[in-house]
C-alpha cells in the first residue's frame, strides 16, 4: 500500500482519539470536590471540658445603688422569702387653697376627700392583688429602718385598700379615700407620709420619683368664692420614696449579688492561655452554685448579668457594655427560691479576652435593674470545695497545617 493511500486513515483515527480525550477531561462544576489533594490532612476535633479551678479569686462589694435612687420600688407581701414595704412622702399641702400667697389663697371650708394614684410597672401573677395604705407618723428619709416604721403598719393606722384588677399588668391604679383617712397633717409642714404593703405572697413594682410617673395624692376641698361655695382639687407628687426589706430574711451567706443596697461580685479568672488564644471557643458557660435558695418576693424572677471589665480596679472597675440589653456579655433569668446550679453563657466574654490581650481576665456579676427589688443571690466562693464557680468550655483547637 502506498503512503498516499494510508494518510486519510491516520487522520481519521487521530480525530477520534482527540474527541475522546476532550470528553474525558470535561469538568462538572456542580459535583462536590472528591479529589484528596484539595482536602486538609487530619480532622477537626471539638473538645468539651469543665475547668473547676478557673476562678482564682472573688470578692463581693456593696453599695452600688440604693433603693432611694431606683426607678421603681417593690412592695412584697408576707409568705415569700422576703417581705418589703414602701414609704412615700408627698410635697406640702397648705391650710388654704391657692398656696402660701395670701393675696391669691382662699380659706378652705372643708376637705372633702383624697385620691391616691400610682403607676404599676410590674406585678405578681397571683390573683386578688391589692395594695394596703397606712398612715406613717414620721417623715422617712435615707436613714429610716424597718424597725422605725414597723409600728405604723398596724390595723389602727390602715387607711384603706387599693385593689388591682387581675387583668392589669401595667398602668395607673387609683382609689378615693374620705377626708378622715388623713386627719393628722403636721401643723408646721402639712406633709403626708404613707406606707404601702401587699397582703399575702404577692408583689407589686411601683414607679418612683426617679421615673417619669410617680405616686400622686390629690386633695379635694370646698372653699368660699365671693359668697359661693366651690370645690377645687390640688395634686401633690411624691418628693421622697423608698422601700425596705425585712432584715430578718435578708441574711447573707457567701458572695452576695443584688439586695438592698445593691451588691456586685467580682470574679478573677485564670483561664489557660492556650484555651483563650489558641482555640476557637464554640461555647463558654459559667457555672455558679447558690449558697442558699435565691431570695426575693414570692413568685418573682430576676436577671443575673455578667460583664467583662475594661480594667480591674476592684469595686470601681469599669464594665464593658456592648449596647442594648440583649447584647450584654452574658445573662440569665433566676427564679426566686431556686437552689440549682446557675448557668450563664459567657462566650462573648472569652471572645473579648481573645480580641484584646490588655483586658483583665475578670468578670463582674450584678442583678438588673439594681436596687429595684428585694431579690438577692448568694453564691459559693472559689474557696468552697462543695461548689466553687467553674467554666464549661466547648472549643476547637486551631488547625495546624502539615509541615508547620
Amino acid at each position: 500500500m502506498s503512503d498516499r493511500a494510508a494518510l486519510p486513515l491516520g487522520r481519521s483515527t487521530l480525530r477520534c482519539l482527540l474527541l475522546l480525550a476532550l470528553a474525558g477531561c470535561r469538568e462538572s462544576v456542580t459535583a462536590p470536590g472528591l479529589c484528596p489533594e484539595f482536602c486538609l490532612a487530619g480532622e477537626f476535633a471539638m473538645r468539651d471540658t469543665i475547668l473547676s479551678n478557673v476562678i482564682a479569686a472573688d470578692s463581693s462589694f456593696v453599695g452600688y445603688r440604693f433603693a432611694t435612687h431606683a426607678y421603681r420600688m417593690q412592695v412584697a407581701g408576707s409568705g415569700g422569702p422576703v417581705e418589703s414595704r414602701g414609704l412615700v412622702t408627698f410635697t406640702r399641702f397648705f391650710d388654704t387653697y391657692g398656696g402660701s400667697d395670701s393675696s391669691a389663697s382662699r380659706t378652705i371650708l372643708t376637705t372633702d376627700s383624697f385620691r391616691l394614684s400610682f403607676n404599676l410597672v410590674r406585678r405578681s401573677p397571683a390573683p386578688g392583688l391589692a395594695l394596703l395604705v397606712y398612715r406613717v407618723g414620721i417623715r422617712p428619709d435615707t436613714a429610716t429602718t424597718w424597725d422605725d416604721v414597723a409600728p405604723f403598719f398596724d390595723d389602727t393606722a390602715l387607711v384603706g385598700s387599693i385593689p388591682i384588677d387581675d387583668t392589669l399588668q401595667t398602668g395607673t391604679v387609683a382609689a378615693a379615700f374620705p377626708a378622715g383617712a388623713f386627719p393628722a397633717f403636721e401643723p408646721d409642714s402639712f406633709m403626708m407620709s404613707v406606707g404601702l404593703r401587699v397582703a399575702g405572697p404577692a408583689f407589686a413594682d411601683i414607679s418612683t420619683v426617679d421615673s417619669i410617673t410617680a405616686t400622686v395624692l390629690v386633695r379635694y376641698t370646698s372653699h368660699d368664692s365671693v359668697g359661693t361655695t366651690v370645690t377645687r382639687s390640688e395634686a401633690r407628687a411624691a418628693f421622697f420614696d423608698t422601700f425596705l426589706g425585712d432584715p430578718a430574711s435578708l441574711g447573707t451567706l457567701g458572695l452576695r449579688v443584688g439586695g438592698l443596697p445593691a451588691a456586685r461580685v467580682l470574679l478573677r479568672a485564670s483561664v489557660p492561655a492556650n484555651v483563650v488564644d489558641s482555640t476557637q471557643v464554640v461555647r463558654a458557660t459559667l457555672l455558679l452554685v447558690p449558697a442558699q435558695p435565691a431570695l426575693g418576693a414570692a413568685g418573682d424572677t430576676f436577671r443575673l448579668r455578667v460583664h467583662a471589665l475594661g480594667a480591674d480596679f476592684g469595686a470601681k472597675s469599669p464594665l464593658i457594655i456592648e449596647g442594648a440589653d440583649t447584647l450584654e456579655m452574658g445573662s440569665t433569668k433566676v427564679a426566686v427560691g431556686t437552689g440549682d446550679t446557675i448557668r450563664i453563657d459567657i462566650t462573648h466574654v472569652l471572645q473579648a479576652w481573645r480580641a484584646s490581650a490588655t483586658l483583665p481576665r475578670s468578670m463582674m456579676l450584678r442583678l438588673v435593674p439594681e436596687a429595684a427589688s428585694v431579690a438577692a443571690l448568694d453564691l459559693l466562693p472559689s474557696s468552697s470545695p462543695a461548689g466553687r464557680p467553674s467554666l464549661h468550655l466547648t472549643y476547637i483547637p486551631l488547625y495546624r497545617f502539615p509541615g508547620r
